[in-house]
């Protein structure tokens, strides 16, 4: 599929087999349950894929011949009888992950309106306002075209169930009493919040996993195990995606944007979003929770109190307090349910699972001894006597009956961090499927969906504890080899693994190769904890200068940039020699940008100009590219346009000349900031429309993001206003979807000055104020000062001109210290114009002059010329005039 020719169309873009594949892969697990969603069955299926039962019956006829697909009967709940569920085989899931992988990489046609782009299709469930799967997209596609117009999403009114994490369960005895007190708790109109507490392996998860059944279907449901190494951001993007699966995607645009996390603006979305929807929030292993996760429960515990319909559960050892005992007692919000040992009817049932007939004393005896513990009960040897120690029993009799070959298995099972998959179990040619099945009988590994397994948090603890030093290094560098080794790699995990390991020249390679990618993902606070564990082990200095440099990349993306600038530093400290050379431009390239956005101009010059010289007598042609882009954005900053061309176009001829089109692309729009500069509005938009097709044509989202906002400057310098609003907005959602915090307030900014234009102020004003954010905490004085000339123009429309002076004067004022010329021209010929409509002629002509002057100086002659006919004009006809604000090139400092 991924091979078809991209202009070959059909009606039925995606087959049949294809869709219901893809749509099945969704429900790999769900095998074995009592209760099977809807839509695995035929009707559910057609449904879900936009066929009719006939066509797909067909399909699943050919698909169950060709041992893709098997079937069963299962209780469906939409329903009172049992009906035929269909599930992917072994051989189907293979399959239908290659389908996936294919299908996401086919390109199509997107239209949006007006808007054409070839897209893949990986690229189009983010783009649409609704949440949708890749299923949902593909059926959508006719003839090679996904019409965004036309496409509804048909999941809004089903229930979203985030659970696939939940253990399956086996079975289930008693807890009668528990059942019900749930059932209670959510029937009750004042408890929001269930806390439920036990010791290790008392069965909370197993209570919980039972309960999710009953929900699924009549609630929309979360379930999420905390880790001892998860973070707030990994439970607030579990939040995220669930909040998008019901179309909210106020929360996931936040994550996007921001570079840390404010809990009382996480609160302030779910209350937003939640409130009202009838959700139940499961959260289990809460003991594990760091302090952050523990401050932002307590806040959301609070926001409940205000909100319908969405409950919270939270399970653990034990609870550290979220609340108080105002809140069991008095408010009534929170239930607490601690849970104690099986009866003894429901602790029989176990041992008869397990085919133990015992006498009724031993039985007696037995049921006392465990105190119907269910892990005590599911690990027990009849013959043995369980002490109280849980940890204890383990060590004294779990090895007298598992061989060494399965303590090998749980051994590993134990150092992977997240459930893993049946071949990462295969360490080595001793363990067979029979280990694996005897372990599950045993009760000591649990499936937790086809194929994937993992160890209860006892049996895990207990392992741990037992490796020696030798054990624990090569079994973290198995399971890191196996997640690099994977179909779809794991980088975090494989670096994680090497750490562990202590394999620091295998964890400094992942490090380097994939720490860029990773960090694009968003999961910098983990990557970070990571790089700083192991740069102290790193006695190699080219590794640990690569390692410093995507530390301080981490670092400036987190806004940390103290200590990013700090580090760029420690590299240029290091002796000259040939090998650390590129690090050593790559540090000054990389410090003298972070200067240069914060306008110390002095500073950030010598820094690049230094990188531009180390890549010259290197022979770097893409290192020097990279640094004359740096450059020429300096001497743009400086007013100094034709230095800035000169650079530019000594730039683009290296980009040219090593095949890079990205950096190609950048320089197109590099060039278009200059044709701006001088009034060639129409010549400054071709540029960037050659940009956008080079970065659409990359797959480039950050690139996408920043020529689309760049494009949108030059179609507002051409009166298209609405135009240039619409490719703003589309910077913008994409820079929110990739997190390029940067590239998100420059889209914002000149959105705002565009609707501003069409009155829209308070869209204006929402927009002004999260720019205002974004630049503050990126510490660009320009961008914060153009922040206040466009507050300037939203409260003159306003009708309130001395507060629109104030904003406009400290504006300018901020621009004449920090800010390039050029932005100063533009914006004093605006303010001038605004001046004298309000009777202050003699500051409007000074202000014009000023203008105009500093235009001529820099070359912006479509500026001066302006400037001085307003001049002439004011002084021989005194009078209002209507002015038209100015639009910045998002790009120039970018």
């Amino acid at each position: 599929m991924a091979g078809r020719n991209r202009y070959y169309k059909r009606k039925l873009y995606f087959s049949t087999q294809d869709r219901i594949l893809l749509h099945l892969l969704d429900f790999v697990g769900y095998e074995g349950e009592f209760n099977q969603p809807d839509e695995m069955t035929q009707f559910g299926i057609a449904d879900s894929i936009c066929l009719g039962r006939s066509t797909v019956s067909k399909a699943i006829r050919r698909l169950t011949r060709q041992g893709l697909v098997k079937s069963a009967r299962a209780h469906v709940p939409s329903g009172t009888l049992r009906r035929t569920a269909y599930f992917l085989t072994e051989t189907g899931v293979g399959l239908a992950n290659r389908r996936k992988v294919e299908v996401e990489e086919d390109v199509v046609l997107f239209q949006d309106g007006t808007v054409e782009r070839r897209l893949r299709m990986s690229q189009i469930p983010g783009l649409v306002p609704e949440y949708a799967t890749l299923v949902d997209v593909a059926c959508h596609v006719s003839e090679g075209v996904f019409d965004a117009r036309t496409f509804e999403s048909h999941r809004g009114q089903k229930f979203v169930d985030l659970t696939d994490r939940v253990p399956r369960l086996r079975y289930f005895f008693g807890r009668d009493r528990e059942l019900a007190a749930m059932d209670g708790w959510l029937a009750s109109p004042e408890e929001r919040v269930l806390v439920v507490t036990g010791i290790t392996g008392i069965g909370k998860t197993t209570l919980l996993s039972r309960k999710i059944e009953d929900w699924r279907g009549q609630r929309h449901v979360l379930f999420y195990r905390i880790m001892d190494w998860s973070a707030l951001h990994n439970v607030v993007s579990q939040l995220a995606e669930f909040l998008t699966r019901l179309s909210k995607k106020q929360l996931a645009q936040y994550l996007e944007s921001e570079k840390g996390l404010d809990i009382e603006q996480i609160v302030a979305i779910l209350r937003t979003d939640l409130d009202g929807v009838p959700a139940v929030l499961v959260y289990d292993d809460y003991h594990t929770a760091e302090p952050s996760i523990r401050n932002f429960f307590y806040a959301f515990r609070a926001a409940l109190e205000a909100m319908q319909g969405v409950r919270l559960v939270v399970a653990g050892r034990s609870v550290p307090p979220f609340y108080d005992r105002r809140d069991v007692k008095v408010r009534g919000t929170v239930h607490e349910l601690p849970l104690g040992g099986l009866d003894n009817a429901s602790g029989e049932k176990i041992l008869q699972v397990r085919n133990l007939a015992l006498p009724p004393d031993s039985l007696g005896a037995l049921l006392r001894q465990t105190a119907g513990h269910p892990l005590f009960l599911e690990l027990v040897d009849p013959g043995a006597n369980p002490a109280a120690d849980i940890h204890k029993y383990l060590e004294e009799e779990l090895f007298s009956r598992i061989t060494d070959v399965e303590a090998k298995v749980l051994t590993i099972a134990s150092v992977f961090r997240f459930p893993v998959h049946a071949d990462g179990l295969f360490i080595d040619e001793t363990v067979d499927t029979a280990t694996i099945r005897g372990l599950l009988e045993q009760s000591l590994l649990r499936e937790v969906s086809a194929r994937v397994y993992e160890v209860h948090d006892v049996v895990r603890a207990f392992f741990l504890e037992m490796m020696t030093p030798q054990e624990r290094r090569r079994y973290n560098r198995w399971a890191a080899q196996f997640c690099v080794s994977r179909v779809n790699p794991e980088p975090l995990e494989a670096l994680f693994h090497f750490v562990e390991a202590e394999d620091v020249t295998s964890a400094a390679r992942v490090a380097v190769r994939e720490g860029r990618g990773i960090l694009a993902s968003g999961r910098s606070e983990e990557l970070l904890r990571l790089v700083e564990r192991l740069l102290p082990s790193v006695e190699d200095v080219a590794q640990s200068a690569e390692l410093r440099l995507l530390r301080a990349e981490i670092l400036d993306v987190r806004g940390e940039l103290d200590q990013a600038m700090a580090l760029y530093r420690e590299i240029l400290a290091l002796p000259a020699d040939t090998g650390l050379e590129p690090k050593i431009a790559e540090a000054h390239r990389g410090l003298g940008d972070v200067l240069r956005r914060q306008g110390r101009f002095g500073e950030a010059e010598p820094q690049l100009e230094a990188a531009l010289r180390i890549y010259r007598g290197l022979d770097d042609r893409e290192g020097q590219a990279e640094a004359l882009l740096g450059v020429g954005s300096l001497a743009e900053d400086l007013s100094d346009q034709s230095r800035a061309e000169r650079a530019y176009e000594r730039g683009l001829a290296f980009a040219q000349a090593v095949g890079k089109p990205i950096l190609e692309a950048k320089f197109h729009v590099a060039f278009s900031r200059l044709m701006d500069a001088r009034g060639d509005y129409a010549a400054a938009l071709d540029r960037k429309e050659k940009a956008v097709e080079l970065a659409e044509g990359l797959g480039d989202w950050h690139l996408q993001a920043r020529v689309q906002v760049s494009r949108g400057t030059s179609l507002y310098s051409l009166g298209r206003i609405s135009e240039a609003l619409e490719a703003y907005e589309r910077g913008i959602e994409t820079a929110r979807r990739i997190g390029d915090r940067r590239m998100l307030g420059y889209g914002l900014w000149n959105a705002a000055g565009a609707c501003i234009k069409q009155n829209d102020l308070l869209r204006a004003e929402s927009y002004l104020r999260e720019s205002e954010g974004l630049f503050h905490r990126l510490r660009e004085p320009a961008m914060e000062a153009l922040v206040f000339t466009y507050y300037g123009y939203l409260w003159e429309k306003r009708g309130k001109w001395q507060l629109a002076r104030q904003n406009l004067s400290t504006g300018l004022n901020l621009l004449r210290s920090s800010g390039p010329e050029l932005d100063f021209a533009r914006h004093a010929l605006s303010a001038g114009q605004l001046m004298h409509r309000h009777g202050e002629e003699d500051e409007a002509i000074s202000l014009l002059q000023e203008a105009a002057t500093v235009a001529r100086r820099i070359r912006a002659a479509s500026i001066a010329d302006e400037a001085q006919k307003f001049v002439a004009l004011y002084a021989a006809h005194p009078g209002g005039r209507t002015t038209v604000e100015p639009s910045r090139d998002a790009t120039s400092s970018a």
